[in-house]
C-alpha cells in the first residue's frame, strides 16, 4: 500500500488522460490481489503455499467481473477499453502460411517447426495432468485435427499440410506432451511422499530436495474415466471432450477478431 500511495502522489510526471487511467487500473488490481491474499480462506491446494492459491482465486474473480462487465458492452467499446491496459493493441498481427509447400522433405518439415510446436507439446503435457487418460488424450488429439480440417474455410491457420496435422501435429508434439505428462503422473502415483519441515530436515542436498518439493503436489489421486462403463459415464465424457474442443478453438477465433479489429484501426487512421 506504501508503494501505491507514493506512485499516486508522485505521478505528476504521467501523462494527463489514459496514461493516469491505466495506472488507476493496475493499482486497483494490485490492491484487490492483495486483499485476496490476505483474506480470502485457504483452498484445497496447499503447494506451493496457500497465499499463492488466493492470490490465483482473486485474479479469476476479477477476470469474471471484467468478463461480466463486458458482457454489456457493444463491440467497438470493449476492444478499445483494452487498450487502457496495453496500448500496443491495435495493430497487425503477424501470420504465417503453413499450407504453401505439402512435398514431405526434411527442409520442409524443418521450416514448419516454431514456437507452436513447443506450445502443442506443453498443452498437451498439461491436459494429460489434467485428464490423466491415453485414450482421452488420444481421442481429443485426433479430433482437434478434424476440428482443424473442417474449419479450413474460417481460419487461415488451420490449413495445413497433411504431415503437419498427423506427423508433426499429432504423432510427435501432441504424442511427447501426453506421453510425458502420462510419466509424470505415473511418477507422482508411485512417490513416496516424507512431509518434514525444512528445519528437520539434514543436510545441503536433503534440503534442497525439501525446497523443491515444496513446488509439488502435497498428495496425488489417480483416475479413471471408464467411458464405457454406463451410459451415464459415456455422455459425461463425450460431453467433456466437446468443452475441451470448444475452449481449444476459442483463442483462434479471438485472435481472428484482433485482427479484424486492428484492420478497422488501421483504416480508421
Amino acid at each position: 500500500m506504501a508503494v501505491l500511495a507514493y506512485v499516486a502522489m508522485t505521478q505528476d510526471v504521467l501523462k494527463e488522460g489514459e496514461e493516469k487511467k491505466r495506472i488507476g487500473i493496475y493499482a486497483s488490481i494490485a490492491s484487490f490481489i492483495l486483499f485476496s491474499m490476505i483474506q480470502f480462506r485457504d483452498g484445497p491446494f496447499v503447494r506451493p503455499h496457500p497465499a499463492f492459491w488466493r492470490v490465483v482465486l482473486g485474479i479469476n474473480l476479477l477476470y469474471e467481473g471484467a468478463m461480466v462487465f463486458l458482457l454489456f458492452q457493444d463491440v467497438d467499446s470493449a476492444r478499445s477499453m483494452m487498450k487502457f491496459l496495453d496500448p500496443s493493441l491495435g495493430k497487425p498481427l503477424p501470420e504465417k502460411s503453413y499450407a504453401e509447400n505439402c512435398d514431405l522433405t526434411v527442409q520442409n518439415v524443418w521450416n514448419a517447426i516454431d514456437i507452436f510446436c513447443l506450445a502443442h507439446a506443453l498443452g498437451w503435457f498439461g491436459k494429460a495432468l489434467i485428464l490423466r487418460d491415453y485414450w482421452f488424450c488420444w481421442i481429443l488429439s485426433i479430433a482437434f485435427e478434424f476440428a482443424e480440417y473442417s474449419l479450413q474455410h474460417q481460419l487461415a491457420n488451420f490449413a495445413e499440410c497433411w504431415w503437419d496435422h498427423w506427423i508433426l501435429d499429432v504423432l510427435v508434439c501432441n504424442w511427447l506432451g501426453t506421453y510425458l505428462g502420462m510419466k509424470t503422473c505415473q511418477y507422482f502415483e508411485v512417490k513416496h511422499y516424507i512431509w518434514r519441515g525444512f528445519r528437520q530436515t539434514r543436510g545441503i542436498r536433503s534440503k534442497t530436495k525439501r525446497v523443491i518439493s515444496q513446488f509439488s503436489p502435497h498428495d496425488w489421486t489417480t483416475f479413471k474415466w471408464e467411458g464405457t462403463a454406463s451410459f451415464g459415464h459415456y455422455f459425461t465424457v463425450v460431453l467433456l471432450l466437446a468443452v475441451f474442443l470448444a475452449a481449444e478453438l476459442n483463442p483462434f477465433y479471438l485472435k481472428v477478431s484482433a485482427l479484424r479489429w486492428c484492420c478497422y484501426v488501421s483504416v480508421m487512421r
